[in-house]
């Protein structure tokens, strides 16, 4: 079920985020986990666990922004994407670098971020 923004009388803030928000897995420090515990699959789970708190982080430091809506660039796990409904926030993917700038010409107060 898709989150609706707020009537359009009453406004709403706008984020727009260039880029990806994403756990990047560097090949080399997955292999030295692996051959750190031993065991491929604790390495593999200890990855998971890292990115998960990543997004958590992510996320967090999205909503102090206090966004309604959020509009990104590239993408975001679904993980991330559930976080941020839950906190009410409509989020709009994969959006072109040119759209970006458009939304920023029309919304005179949205300002594009590369980080957060």
């Amino acid at each position: 079920m898709p989150h609706r923004l707020p009537p359009s009388g009453t406004g709403f803030t706008l984020l727009l985020l260039a880029g990806s928000v994403e756990y990047l897995r560097d090949s080399k420090y997955s292999q030295l986990a692996t051959l750190v515990t031993q065991d491929p699959d604790a390495g593999k789970l200890r990855v998971a666990v890292e990115e998960e708190e990543y997004l958590r982080v992510s996320v967090e430091r999205i909503l102090k922004q206090r966004p309604d809506l959020l509009i990104l660039e590239g993408f975001m796990a679904k993980s991330g994407l559930d976080l941020l409904r839950k906190a009410g926030v409509t989020v709009v993917l994969n959006v072109k670098r040119k759209g970006l700038v458009r939304a920023v010409r029309a919304c005179m107060r949205a300002c594009m971020r590369a980080c957060v």
